[in-house]
């Protein structure tokens, strides 16, 4: 993912490009960051993300936005002019973060956008004690929750990771997975039979609680309906 941090200030450059050193450690991601000091200069490149101050000398923030709406690059407002946030607002605008900056929660804030961008794309980089794994949410079968963590698996491989189901459920598409149970997250799409059970196309049975199974059965209808249109 190609990042750009845009302000003219350069101790502000600084701590959001730490911030971003320090996500690409903990979450395991590939970040390529970059910076620049002002709006004139992003548009020489392709980035997936901005993080962009408003007001700015030569081409502020809002002027950026505009010139950036028929592409899909993500944009994060960094600014102390809370009364122009109303004129910032657009289909690619993911959030604010205020100056000065909270360093705990703009590294929320970033991570939730690069999360969001990863479910975007399909597929989210998962690390245990084997390694870095690459994981197409297209290929996950089912996810188990097992205490403070889950199991993941896949058609290939099985990962233990420190996601909670209920994190789970934020990250992937709601169209495409279902909470069968507790302890159980599905993959609707290798779903081959519901019933008292669900039977993926592997053959695993996945069980079904009785106070979801109305809710489920309704939902993989849908899915089966939108997807033979």
């Amino acid at each position: 993912m190609r990042i750009a941090v845009c302000d003219d200030e350069k101790n502000i450059r600084k701590k959001l490009v730490g911030m971003l050193d320090e996500i690409r450690e903990i979450c395991a991601v590939e970040l390529e960051i970059e910076e620049c000091n002002d709006g004139d200069v992003l548009f020489n490149g392709e980035y997936d993300l901005i993080l962009l101050d408003i007001e700015m000398p030569k081409m502020n923030g809002l002027l950026v936005k505009e010139r950036l709406e028929k592409t899909n690059t993500a944009i994060v407002f960094i600014t102390s002019h809370k009364e122009l946030m109303p004129d910032a607002f657009g289909k690619n605008v993911y959030g604010f973060v205020s100056k000065p900056i909270d360093e705990i929660k703009t590294k929320e804030k970033i991570q939730d956008v690069i999360n969001t961008m990863e479910k975007n794309n399909g597929k989210i980089l998962l690390e245990d004690y084997q390694g870095v794994h690459m994981i197409f949410f297209r290929d996950i079968l089912y996810i188990q929750s097992t205490q403070k963590y889950s199991t993941v698996y896949t058609t290939r491989e099985k990962i233990l990771c420190n996601y909670s189901l209920g994190e789970w459920e934020r990250i992937l598409p709601v169209d495409d997975f279902m909470r069968c149970h507790k302890q159980f997250l599905v993959g609707i799409h290798h779903i081959q039979k519901l019933k008292d059970m669900i039977v993926l196309d592997n053959e695993q049975q996945v069980p079904i609680s009785r106070r979801k199974k109305m809710e489920c059965k309704e939902k993989y209808t849908k899915f089966i309906i939108r997807n033979a249109r």
